[in-house]
């Protein structure tokens, strides 16, 4: 890569080959799509997850369809000693580590846990802030370390969510939008302060994504509700008139991670389908 990348053909430019990566939740939904096209283009990939064998299965199904080294570990992003330990063990297994993708996130998936503002439990705001915010912090600056001591910059990617910007319509949803409001801040603040050292921090933005925990999440609300099809209503306004798949959103990732975007930092990146434009 040149210093702006000028002259590389767009095919090195989005290429990952080379490089390595860890993921975070990525057994499942959108992190398992980004894990297979950082994998596409190249990358080794870790997949990171709380369920460990789910995330064993997948990985040896990734290396053996696509060729290229994909690993497991398990992992509590909420636990420090936990992340910190991950982070040097991708580092040393893979020689370097180059781009690290925040995914783990929880929210609430069924009727109990769609709760009035007024009753909503501390311990379900202290648990979902623990794993969305304070999770994306730890992991990111793991990350950040070995990056730094490598000294061959990175990438760090957070997860944010259009319910940043917009009420969904039902109760249970403020420590989540809460969380991923604070990841957009803390994007923005780490790119500052990563910049320097040559480490790009961006932050995805995705409307409703079709994946099985949105499923049991869409369920829980129609059942809240009363509606036949929760969020009908919006699909039709969107602009493209649909929701997202996990694969939208690993496209935009891969374009994150890679030289395409390499002029780009602290912003946040809708995969929303024009959600955010009605």
């Amino acid at each position: 890569m040149t210093e702006t990348g000028e002259g590389v053909p767009p095919e090195r430019l989005i290429s990952l080959e080379g490089r390595a990566a860890v993921l975070t939740g990525a057994a499942t939904g959108i992190g398992l799509a980004t894990a297979r096209r950082f994998a596409q283009a190249g990358a080794s990939v870790l997949i990171a997850d709380l369920n460990s064998d789910r995330a064993e299965t997948v990985a040896a199904e990734l290396g053996d369809e696509l060729g290229v080294e994909v690993r497991s570990a398990p992992v509590d992003v909420s636990d420090e000693d936990a992340v910190t330990a991950l982070a040097a063990e991708a580092a040393k297994r893979f020689g370097r580590l180059d781009v690290w993708a925040n995914f783990a996130a929880i929210f609430p998936m069924t009727p109990e846990g769609l709760v009035d503002v007024l009753d909503f439990p501390i311990s379900e705001w202290e648990r979902e802030v623990a794993v969305n915010l304070t999770g994306s912090f730890i992991c990111s600056r793991a990350a950040a370390r070995q990056m730094v001591e490598a000294g061959n910059g990175g990438v760090i990617i957070n997860t944010s969510t259009t319910v940043v910007d917009r009420y969904p319509g039902h109760p249970g949803m403020i420590a989540y939008a809460s969380s991923k409001g604070g990841i957009e801040q803390l994007t923005m603040m780490l790119a500052a302060e990563l910049g320097p050292r040559g480490i790009r921090v961006l932050a995805l933005k995705p409307t409703v994504i079709d994946t099985p925990t949105m499923d049991d999440h869409l369920a829980s609300v129609g059942e809240v509700t009363g509606s036949a099809e929760a969020f009908g209503d919006l699909r039709e306004m969107m602009p493209l008139r649909r929701f997202g798949t996990s694969d939208d959103v690993a496209r935009v990732a891969l374009f994150a991670a890679s030289d395409q975007a390499e002029f780009l930092t602290g912003c946040v990146l809708p995969v929303d389908g024009g959600e955010l434009t009605i």
